[in-house]
Parts: structure tokens; sequence; C-alpha cells
């Protein structure tokens, strides 16, 4: 999901703001079995503006992928990271 994703944001002027690697396993994890265990960076994106987010959202390459981002936002989960 990430590098067709990312490619289309910088395109429209957003970049990284965060990314760190994991540092140990889950602290804790909401709405997730033992399968979210064993994550190894996170990211924070910048968008330009909400528009440029909505405009990413509704390409036409992301139509198949786009359920794993929101998949994703139903479920939390937390590590320590280090840039």
């Amino acid at each position: 999901y990430q590098k067709p994703y990312l490619a289309a944001i910088l395109r429209r002027g957003g970049h990284p703001l965060f990314v760190g690697r994991a540092l140990a396993d889950n602290l804790e994890h909401w709405g997730l079995g033992d399968d979210s265990r064993g994550w190894s960076a996170a990211g924070l994106i910048r968008y330009r503006s909400r528009r440029d987010l909505v405009e990413c959202i509704l390409l036409p390459q992301f139509q198949d992928i786009h359920p794993f981002k929101e998949q994703a936002v139903e479920k939390t989960f937390a590590y320590p990271t280090q840039v």
C-alpha cells in the first residue's frame, strides 16, 4: 500500500514527517489478535491539503488496495519506535 500511495502524495507536495523503526513488540492492541505483532516500522505523512488526500484516495489505482487502509483504521496497536 505504501509505495504507490507515497509516490502519489509526493507528486502533490506531501511528504513523510516521521518514519521510525520498532524498538519492541506491541505494548497494547485493541480489536486485534496476536497476529498484529511483528510490525517493524511506522510512518506519519503530511498532506499539503485535505483536497490532496481525497484526490489520492480516489485515484483508480487505489480502489483495489484502499480496503486495507479502511480495515486498519478500525484496529489500533501501539509500539515504541525510534527515528
